[in-house]
């Protein structure tokens, strides 16, 4: 289970039946925890989401499906 806030580091590989704590950075194959995150880093990551979710919006909208729809063919 990874809890709310958690932090999976690109790559890592979190093995199956491995409790994620809440508020946790974990990365490594297999994935470990390296540290709690402070306050100031979840408020950060609290509001730099949101970037990525817009900046995903602007490739779909200039770009569209197609390359997608090629990749899981």
């Amino acid at each position: 289970m990874i809890g709310a806030g958690a932090l999976i580091a690109a790559g890592a590989v979190v093995l199956e039946g491995t409790h994620v704590p809440p508020h946790t950075l974990w990365a490594g194959c297999p994935a470990k925890q390296i540290k709690e995150l402070t306050q100031g880093q979840r408020d950060r990551l609290a509001y730099t989401y949101r970037h990525y979710v817009n900046y995903s919006a602007v490739h779909f909208a200039r770009y569209g499906r197609a390359h997608i729809d090629a990749l899981t063919k």
